[in-house]
């Protein structure tokens, strides 16, 4: 039976020979050289030769500038810290950046090196990496031969250096291996590499090593051997920029007649290797894997086939990259695709490294939903692809087919147009929308985003206009985005084709007419804004195209202010008639997302809010128009969420004092440019809703539709109309917000849990910091709760290293340098929301000593590292993750969990800016990390219920509950520990069957990426240090307060030496910096750098100020129904929470009207009159109309009393005298029926004989007797009935007494 490694070689070469020619088609023509395909060395340039003595030791050159490679960037002229000082050329095939470790008969790098880091594993570039010699027969044609080029302008007429490292340095003094006239050489370099590796065309070659190994041949090699043309030829380049920021690796094999270094050159003893390694276990690359296990073949292919033979390209200056095509034909292979940040707007291109290609092969580039982009090839190694307009935002996979075949596989980050790097270059946007902009606007881009088939730039190009609406579509009965081509604005524009102008401009004037127009004037009308489009074209084929920021479009059709008014004017009522039919949406923003009622809250409450990617001071957005006078502005890290998701978003603007601004208090919008600006609620959200196709969800497009451009419309450009849109966007009153919980860790070991409890660790580790259960939906406290998914944080905890060690020196070993404290430090966080069907895992992790320079964090989404150089701000699905883009090297990093809304802050070092502080540039080297949770998660406790802990947020950062302090709970749920003890501890710890490790592959497809390596441990501690012989890991003892006392106040009040104890000088450092505070005189002690000490007090105190700020109960805004000339005391509304006092008062043209003061009580403004202002003048004028009207009211008055006194005085009559009383007979007068009818009670009838005749109460007695109305018997004149009780006026008839006057009988 064969051997497999024969079986393995036969597949190879039959697989090799599935490949179409690459060469086949019409290809540039390669030029012959005496150098066969490699570049000029030796006799003709300055190149120098390694002596004989030196070919076993190598030789140590100097480079007198930064090279980054790997994640470092090495400098071998001055020294610092974790910097090898010193590129070792070595005749056994290899450039190294360190000390190799020779096994002998091999060598030990890379993945070679099983005892790392007890044993190095350095940084280089193995070209062809075995045990050789240079060939005894022909000594002139034999060697290694290496040079120095640099340009011209790099290096001064005067005899000093520009550019170079380190102090000035003559011309003369320089070594003779060093070119500083290498324009020529550079520049076919340059070229080169652009021909092969995408996203070279922005790269400028200004420095490079040539290093050449020239017939050299295997160890065991015979004269024999030699005669039959067993030896190899083959060259590395190494190519950086002026900066020291970007580099590329160029790799030519000439011949290489061996493939190991044993007898008759095969492998058995040792295989040679060409691979990029990246030293320190950060992962190595080979140079071609198809051919790994037969390095011979190298020489025979090429990753740029239409060039040349047996040459490779790599850009090398962070993890490697491949470039050009590989002939891997099963499997995945890995795209490079430049760029991968694309405009959702379609019709740009972009250039990918994939197969190797012919020019007769038509690729497709399948973006997800298999949407196709069509691809020409423009070289066996670059294909063009023209995107696809695809209304996103986030990251779509791809993969390339060529031939059918749909294995190559790569992603593209989908971003709006406004947020695209690469698009056209508009100065101060902020300047596009003012209402009389600048006379001319200049746009600007790169010359080299247009070019043809040959690479070279496109003369001609066309700039057009495009409108954006959401229209009404009647037939489908709904909104419908639509974007129109609405003109030309500029044609036959000239693009730069001269090499050293890398930038072309076209300038707008103010009379820029649109031009080929199909539109109206009032059509145009209905479009708010647009983007400019600029693009190449080849004959009638539109080509690559490069789109602007949205902008208004008004300029192009308006040319005067007078109608510019009146066009705002008229569209800011007619959005205001739109926008009230819709539904009102304040209710759901002001329930859901209220805005934190102070600054400090809305920096903490990381997983509701974020600082606004366009108007935020913090992250030093400076072209923000929108909201003039605000401190800083939030924005909600994702759609507003209620019942269901919303396509809704909410922005909070606070004022220098970090107080809210309100759109109540504005109350001088009459004012024209007034600094107040307060945040309102979106009704699109700026990112975007998913699934990106209706209205209200396009990102940016839909937000600047229906909020930016309204805003515009009615406060910046038609006069007096900016209440109509603060009626439809009234600012948030932050009633309803609840301040969020956190928890963090922090410097060696810290925890401070939700309630604030403190505690401190120092077992590495992988732990669980915060774990919520996945919950269904339910009802809770009277509260609808909806489905929620797991939540896990996961932390990994080191070792810190002893930082005392002289990282610089040459002698230094690697097991000196990760020589662990007793002490742990975070490393490493993963994030995971859901399954991985629901979202994407997220690893911040440390980076490692000596690749640090230029970025701090590795960032990697679904094992993919991702860069946010250009993006700050990038979404992924389910989860949001951005920067503090003014801090560099990604030191500080957010994570936004978006249907859980929790938010992580990680910071490298606590965001300290490095550059500041030199000495510590790669001697720090530790994660914080804070956890923000939205108060919906808090636990609440009542007496006498049973407290269940099943689908609480638990974990290291504790419980977040009512219950003060809150519960240790383990991770069984069921166990309350009463303080962090170590079996609290141990249970949260991600090492048994409970819980699944994060930090690790998400497939086991994307174990030959290169970010495969990079979430390996950062500290890994050597053999050596292990206490026990047979303890696989390290493990310090635990650090309790009492036994720190202790040893700390020994090392204080000693003053002998003491191999634990720092310097003298150093501990009064720590007594001076840290005073009392436990934590800082902890890890300034036993990190051994009392500045990280100091760092922590900073931090610790912060929290705490955060934490002990607590709940602020607010009244919110006070509702001004009249604002005019009213002044707010404060005017911008600071004034807004318990017991807060708002005074008002009037201009002085005017007066106060209402009530002066409002107080703030109990979450209720008083209850009074509203406050109002009137003019003096108006309120002279009314005063005297008042006292005018006020004296005729009092005549009146006095009149109409008199009237009716006359009246009543001349209607009354002299009574008429009194008539004669007649036996039997009534007297005569005027009846009064004013009084009630009183009857009689019934009683005998007396003798009428001896009586006179009685009055009758009755209506027939009083019509009878006029004059007296009651006559009584004379025994109804006491008070005594017949049977002697007196009467009263409920038995007997009402008693009158008679009037003077009346006649008695005779």
């Amino acid at each position: 039976m064969l051997p497999r490694w024969l079986w393995v070689t036969i597949l190879v070469g039959w697989a090799t020979c599935q490949i179409p020619n690459p060469f086949s088609g019409t290809l540039t023509p390669i030029q012959s050289s005496h150098y066969g395909n490699l570049y000029q060395y030796g006799k003709g340039t300055t190149d120098e030769k390694l002596y004989d003595r030196e070919l076993t030791t190598g030789r140590q050159i100097d480079l007198f500038t930064f090279f980054p490679y790997y994640g470092g960037r090495y400098n071998y002229t001055v020294r610092f810290a974790f910097c090898p000082s010193f590129l070792q050329l070595s005749v056994h095939g290899y450039a190294a950046f360190g000390n190799v470790l020779d096994l002998g008969t091999d060598f030990a790098f890379g993945e070679g090196t099983e005892n790392w880091p007890d044993d190095p594993d350095p940084a280089l570039i193995a070209v062809y990496a075995c045990r050789q010699r240079p060939m005894s027969i022909n000594p002139d044609h034999q060697g290694i031969h290496y040079r120095l080029v640099f340009r011209s302008n790099m290096i001064s007429d005067d005899g000093e250096s520009m550019a170079l490292v380190g102090p000035p340095m003559k011309r003369s003094n320089l070594p003779t291996y060093v070119d500083h006239n290498g324009d020529a050489f550079l520049d076919k370099i340059q070229e080169d590499l652009r021909d092969g590796i995408v996203g070279a065309n922005s790269f400028q070659a200004d420095v490079a090593l040539v290093v050449t190994w020239e017939n050299v041949t295997f160890m065991q090699a015979s004269n024999d051997d030699e005669d039959k043309g067993r030896t190899a030829t083959y060259q590395l380049v190494l190519t950086t920029d002026r900066a020291g920021q970007l580099s590329y690796a160029i790799i030519n094999y000439h011949k290489l007649g061996y493939a190991g270094s044993d007898i008759m050159g095969s492998a058995r003893r040792g295989r040679c290797k060409a691979e990029l390694n990246g030293g320190n276990a950060t992962g190595s690359v080979l140079v071609d894997p198809v051919y790994s296990k037969m390095p011979m073949q190298l020489a025979m292919m090429s990753s740029v086939p239409h060039r040349v033979r047996g040459r490779y390209l790599f850009r090398v200056d962070d993890i490697v990259r491949k470039g050009g095509c590989s002939n891997l034909t099963v499997g995945t292979y890995r795209l490079n695709i430049y760029p991968d940040i694309v405009n959702s707007m379609g019709d740009t291109t972009v250039q990918v490294n994939g197969p190797c290609m012919s020019l007769t092969d038509t690729p497709v580039l399948y973006v997800a939903e298999n949407k196709p982009a069509y691809c020409k090839v423009k070289n066996a190694a670059i294909a063009e692809c023209k995107m696809v307009r695809y209304y996103h935002w986030g990251v779509k996979y791809v993969y390339f087919s060529v031939r059918n075949i749909k294995s190559y596989v790569g992603s593209i980050y989908y971003v709006p147009s406004g947020l695209d790097p690469y698009a056209l270059t508009m100065g101060q946007i902020d300047h596009w929308f003012q209402k009389e902009p600048p006379g001319n606007l200049k746009i600007m881009w790169y010359a080299d985003n247009f070019t043809g088939a040959d690479f070279r730039r496109s003369s001609q190009l066309q700039l057009t206009l495009w409108g954006y609406k959401e229209r009404r579509d009647d037939r489908e009965t709904k909104f419908i985005p639509t974007l129109e081509l609405l003109g030309k604005v500029g044609s036959n524009i000239r693009n730069p084709m001269e090499k050293y102008r890398n930038i072309g401009e076209y300038v707008l004037s103010n009379d820029v007419k649109l031009e080929d127009t199909p539109y109206s004037y009032n059509e145009l009308q209905t479009f708010r804004f647009g983007f400019l489009k600029l693009a190449d074209m080849n004959g009638l084929e539109e080509g690559n195209a490069l789109w602007s920021p949205p902008i208004p479009i008004h300029r192009f059709f308006i040319k005067r202010k007078e109608m510019l008014e009146m066009y705002a004017a008229d569209e800011c009522i007619r959005w205001f008639e739109e926008d009230g039919q819709q539904w009102n949406f304040i209710r759901d923003t002001e329930t859901n997302a209220s805005c934190p009622c102070r600054y400090e809250q809305a920096i903490i409450d990381i997983g509701r809010f974020m600082p606004h990617p366009r108007c935020s001071q913090r992250f030093r957005s400076l072209h923000c128009d929108t909201y003039v006078g605000a401190k800083e502005c939030f924005l909600n890290a994702h759609n507003v969420q209620g019942n269901y998701v919303t396509h809704y978003g909410q922005v909070c603007c606070y004022d220098r004092d970090g107080y809210l601004m309100h759109t109540s208090y504005q109350t001088v919008v009459q004012i024209e440019n007034y600094p107040y600006n307060p945040g309102f609620p979106q009704r699109a959200f700026e990112f975007g809703t998913y699934p990106f196709a209706k209205q209200f969800e396009l990102p940016t497009m839909s937000h600047y539709y229906h909020d930016v451009l309204p805003y515009y419309l009615c406060c910046k450009w038609a006069p007096e109309h900016c209440q109509f849109f603060y009626w439809r966007r009234p600012s948030s009153s932050c009633l309803e917000y609840r301040p969020p919980a956190f928890a963090s860790v922090f410097g060696a070991g810290h925890f401070m849990t939700f309630d604030g409890r403190n505690y401190s660790i120092n077992k590495p580790g992988t732990y669980m910091l915060v774990h919520k259960p996945k919950t269904e939906p339910q009802w809770r406290n009277n509260i609808y709760q909806a489905m929620l998914p797991e939540v896990q944080i996961q932390i990994r905890m080191e070792s810190y290293p002893d930082r005392t060690v002289d990282f610089g020196h040459r002698d230094t070993y690697q097991h000196r340098l990760v020589q662990p404290l007793n002490v742990s430090v975070v490393t490493g966080v993963a994030v995971q929301e859901g399954t991985s069907m629901e979202s994407d895992r997220v690893l911040v992790l440390l980076r490692k000593d000596t690749r640090r320079y230029k970025y701090r964090t590795h960032i990697l989404v679904n094992d993919e590292l991702r860069y946010f150089d250009t993006i700050k701000t990038q979404r992924f699905r389910g989860v949001t993750v951005y920067v503090n883009d003014w801090k560099e090297g990604q030191c500080e990093v957010f994570v936004v969990l978006e249907q859980s809304r929790i938010g992580l802050r990680i910071q490298e070092s606590y965001s300290i800016e490095i550059t500041r502080h030199l000495n510590y540039e790669e001697s720090l080297g530790l994660l914080n990390v804070l956890v923000s949770v939205p108060p919906e998660y808090r636990m609440e406790h009542y007496a006498g219920q049973r407290v269940e802990y099943s689908d609480a947020l638990t974990g290291l950062a504790g419980t977040f509950s009512s219950k003060q302090p809150a519960d240790l709970v383990h991770s069984d749920r069921k166990t309350i520990a009463q303080y962090a003890n170590e079996m609290f501890v141990d249970s949260w710890k991600v090492d048994n069957h409970q819980f699944h490790s994060l930090f690790s592959l998400l497939t086991t497809d994307h174990r030959d990426w290169p970010e495969a390596h990079l979430i390996g441990p950062v500290y890994p501690v050597a053999k050596r240090w292990m206490k026990e012989n047979y303890r696989e890991n390290f493990v310090p003892s635990p650090i309790l307060p009492a036994e720190f006392h202790n040893e700390y106040h020994k090392c204080m009040n000693s003053y002998d030496y003491h191999a634990t104890c720092p310097s003298y000088d150093t501990m009064k450092a720590i007594e001076k910096t840290c005073l009392e505070m436990y934590h800082c005189q902890y890890d300034s002690f036993y990190l051994k750098q009392p500045y990280l000490g100091y760092l922590l007090k900073q931090e610790e105190v912060l929290q705490l100020e955060i934490r002990t700020a607590g709940m602020h109960n607010s009244c919110g805004a006070i509702n001004v129904e009249y604002p005019d000339f009213l002044l707010i005391n404060p005017a911008t509304g600071k004034l807004y929470l318990e017991g807060n006092e708002v005074l008002f008062e009037c201009y002085p043209s005017h007066w106060l009207k209402g009530d002066s003061k409002f107080t703030c009580t109990r979450g209720r403004w008083n209850q009074g009159w509203q406050p109002w202002c009137r003019s003096k003048q108006l309120e002279t004028t009314l005063r005297i109309l008042s006292i005018i009207f006020g004296l005729l009211v009092c005549i009146a008055f006095i009149g109409a009393i008199f009237v009716c006194c006359w009246a009543i005085n001349s209607g009354k009559k002299e009574p008429p005298p009194p008539s004669t009383y007649r036996a039997g007979v009534p007297l005569l007068g005027k009846p009064d029926d004013t009084r009630g009818v009183i009857p009689f009670s019934q009683r005998p009838r007396p003798n009428a004989t001896l009586e006179p005749p009685p009055f009758y109460d009755t209506p027939q007695g009083a019509n009878a007797h006029p004059v007296n109305q009651v006559f009584r018997r004379p025994q109804d004149l006491y008070g005594s009935t017949a049977n002697g009780s007196t009467s009263s006026s409920h038995n007997s008839p009402r008693r009158i007494s008679p009037v003077v006057g009346m006649k008695t009988l005779v």
